[in-house]
């Protein structure tokens, strides 16, 4: 009796006997699955399991709220990954003087979304904003050349080591915040001051 295989039930040693008589119907569900029919069910299930998974977008002339923050029409975006400096946040520059670094951010933001952006959210954040991953009309990922400009930092606990190598750029460049010193956001906002 043939097994799938070409070949004898009892040319087979025993213990494969069983494998093979186990595999004959896989097999044969294999050669089912060339059935258009089936085929196009399987490629539906396929396209609607992707489809869950898509991202929501917003597009538009955007306005920088702070150095992580813009806004489209009505709808808040926090920038995904990264971190910037709180509106109010002072920062010192090399030769100790006070600079005011979170507006400085907010300036960086506006001058890269200017030309408007389009947003991919990936989720929204404890303040109902949406969090997403935004590029300019340059094509250009905003929260990494926010960072990669010295304006931001990394936002390790939330997927920041994306960003590590413009973070590295920013260092070894001593542009932006790192042309002097400063307090990480997440610590000013915790209370941490000079």
């Amino acid at each position: 009796m043939a097994n799938g295989y070409g070949r004898d039930d009892h040319t087979l040693r025993p213990w494969r006997r069983g494998i093979a008589m186990m595999a004959t119907p896989l097999l044969q569900g294999i050669r089912i699955m060339r059935t258009p029919l089936l085929a196009s069910v399987l490629a539906a299930n396929l396209v609607s399991s992707a489809a869950s998974q898509t991202y929501e977008f917003r597009a538009g002339q955007a306005a920088a709220i702070d150095g992580d923050t813009l806004r489209i029409g009505a709808q808040r975006i926090r920038l995904s990954a990264m971190d910037a400096p709180e509106l109010s946040q002072v920062c010192r520059s090399d030769a100790g003087k006070a600079t005011l670094c979170g507006r400085d951010s907010r300036d960086a933001l506006a001058r890269l979304i200017r030309q408007g952006v389009r947003c991919a959210v990936e989720t929204h954040g404890r303040y109902g904003r949406e969090v997403a991953t935004c590029t300019n009309a340059a094509g250009l990922d905003v929260g990494r050349e926010m960072i990669r400009l010295g304006w931001a930092v990394p936002y390790w606990r939330y997927g920041g080591a994306r960003y590590s190598k413009a973070y590295d750029e920013a260092l070894a460049a001593d542009v932006g915040m790192h042309g002097g010193t400063f307090i990480d956001p997440e610590q000013w906002r915790r209370g941490e001051r000079w």
